[in-house]
């Protein structure tokens, strides 16, 4: 990385964390659980415990977020796009359940080899920048639930 900060070429390293939306396909967790809670009477089986917790930026404020850094970045950096906010597997589920007026009853199952147990991360650059998310976690699910319907 210093040889490419003594570049004259402005540049900036992009790093999208779990970006979610409508039409994402359907090989992401969130996809997978509503796919999973559609076909669902009783129960859904989740990887591990539900534990585990993950942060997740919506598509919109992504994209926000990447315009924000190309206009006000600082040239020559890595940004980090994602946001702050954790949510636990099993509380995702309920709040998918709720959106999709389904009650289920959450069973655990194996972890995946090598997963972690928190992935959030650090997005203290684009605060600098007064980039603001606006789109809720819940809003967003409830955006991915009326297209994976």
């Amino acid at each position: 990385m210093k040889e490419l900060k003594n570049t004259k070429t402005k540049f900036y390293i992009l790093r999208p964390h779990n970006v979610y939306g409508p039409n994402m396909g359907n090989d992401h967790v969130l996809p997978e659980l509503i796919k999973k809670l559609k076909k669902s009477k009783k129960f859904i089986k989740i990887v591990g415990d539900g534990n585990s917790s993950r942060s997740f930026i919506y598509i919109s404020d992504a994209v926000n977020a990447i315009l924000s850094v190309v206009s006000r970045g600082k040239k020559n950096e890595i940004y980090n796009i994602g946001r702050q906010d954790e949510h636990k597997v099993k509380n995702i589920v309920n709040i998918l359940s709720k959106i999709m007026k389904k009650k289920v009853k959450i069973i655990e199952g194996a972890k995946h080899k090598g997963s972690v147990s928190r992935r959030v991360p650090d997005t203290s650059k684009l605060k600098f920048l007064n980039h603001k998310n606006s789109i809720s976690f819940k809003r967003g699910l409830s955006e991915m639930v009326k297209f994976y319907n």
